[in-house]
């Protein structure tokens, strides 16, 4: 089976602004963390997953048929980062330089984008969709052939959401997300749902009548099982939680169509990528493109022949280290911040797996810095042999 990859480009590219390092820049000095997360998660998806066929799909500026159906919808939201929207033509040439083909359209957000080419997709039997996403909205599409992949920040690790996990996690079945919201709101959208049925009361309505059509239609008769409280406010404001449930719907008709020969995953031109990443400082990434290695070598071989020349003062760095050296005291070093970022990553993550097996060994968690506290997991709580170890006044000796 087929795998497309559908890539909620604003939703990743906000995740990856809040996963990464803020302070990280560009050999030009620009901010570059958003743009360094974006590609970072965008190839490790690749390297994971293995799609056949991968899209970005993108909002676009102007108004939606949401607005129009209720003009407060996403009023509430902040406005973006002047920080990230520095980096945004930078995100979007990185999937141009990636070779991904991008789909939107007017009037619709991307999350409709997505819904419309996932339906699409499924008129084949052969294909299967994953979505990229850090947005829960998207969980309503989630069915036996469709998933939603969500990144994480490092130590833990993404999620691969199908059926079955959207119910454990959540407590209802992906489509019920429509209804969820419908009924409890969405602050982050400005969806009203119904004023003072909060998280705990939508999910036991939604247990007990699935959807707000049943409930609804229950409301007409007796509910023993509904509070009077909570009967009253649900029919006072029926038409609010009946218009947050069309706000929450992901549309599945928008006017897009999927093409999966133009979305086959290949580069044509590795060489662009690397010179690209190579501008931006992000070299610690060439090894997770999407390309056999043995290309990507012989574009980094290319790019360095046509980049580099001849620089007089270090030809004699094997006969004379001296000038060298004085240079490098007077301009400094260049960091590979990327690199760093990642190796940071690596040893948390060792960090974190070696103190799990100490705290498993010990039977108990405690301070590992601290001496004493190590001295007596040693020699109280496992018993060790203290034959031939120096004792001092605080007791045997860690060393």
């Amino acid at each position: 089976m087929n795998t497309l990859l559908l890539i909620d480009g604003n939703g990743v590219f906000y995740r990856a602004y809040h996963a990464f390092p803020k302070e990280m820049t560009s050999p030009d000095g620009q901010p570059s963390g958003a743009v360094y997360g974006f590609a970072r998660i965008l190839l490790n998806t690749l390297k994971v997953l293995k799609p056949d066929c991968t899209a970005v799909c993108f909002d676009m500026k102007g108004s939606t048929f949401r607005q129009a159906m209720f003009a407060d919808y996403k009023a509430t939201r902040a406005k973006m980062p002047e920080d990230l929207a520095a980096q945004t033509g930078r995100m979007r040439e990185v999937v141009e330089r990636l070779e991904l083909p991008v789909y939107r359209t007017e009037g619709f957000e991307a999350d409709d984008v997505i819904g419309t080419l996932s339906l699409q997709a499924m008129a084949d039997p052969d294909v299967k969709v994953i979505i990229l996403t850090g947005d829960q909205d998207l969980l309503q599409l989630v069915d036996e052939r469709i998933s939603v992949y969500m990144p994480a920040s490092p130590p833990k690790l993404p999620t691969l959401y199908t059926p079955e996990a959207v119910q454990e996690k959540y407590g209802f079945q992906p489509l019920q997300m429509i209804e969820y919201k419908a009924l409890r709101g969405d602050p982050s959208d400005n969806i009203p749902g119904v004023p003072g049925v909060g998280e705990v009361t939508a999910k036991k309505l939604l247990e007990e009548y699935v959807t707000i059509d049943r409930l609804y239609s229950a409301l007409q008769g007796e509910t023993p099982t509904i509070k009077p409280a909570v009967r009253q406010k649900l029919i006072e404001h029926e038409a609010s939680a009946r218009m947050s449930h069309s706000l929450a719907t992901i549309i599945r008709d928008a006017p897009v169509v999927l093409d999966l020969e133009k979305c086959a995953i290949g580069l044509s031109h590795p060489e662009e990528l690397v010179a690209y990443f190579t501008e931006l400082g992000f070299k610690s990434l060439l090894k997770e493109l999407p390309v056999s290695q043995n290309l990507i070598a012989n574009a980094v071989d290319i790019f360095a022949t046509t980049e580099s020349a001849p620089d007089t003062r270090s030809t004699q760095i094997d006969r004379n280290l001296e000038p060298v050296l004085r240079a490098m005291e007077e301009r400094g070093v260049k960091i590979d911040q990327p690199y760093l970022f990642d190796l940071e990553s690596e040893f948390a993550d060792e960090l974190t797996a070696r103190r799990d097996r100490i705290y498993m060994v010990a039977g108990e968690e405690f301070t590992i810095n601290s001496p004493a506290q190590v001295g007596h997991i040693l020699y109280e709580v496992l018993a060790i042999p203290t034959k031939g170890i120096r004792k001092g006044k605080t007791g045997f000796t860690t060393d």
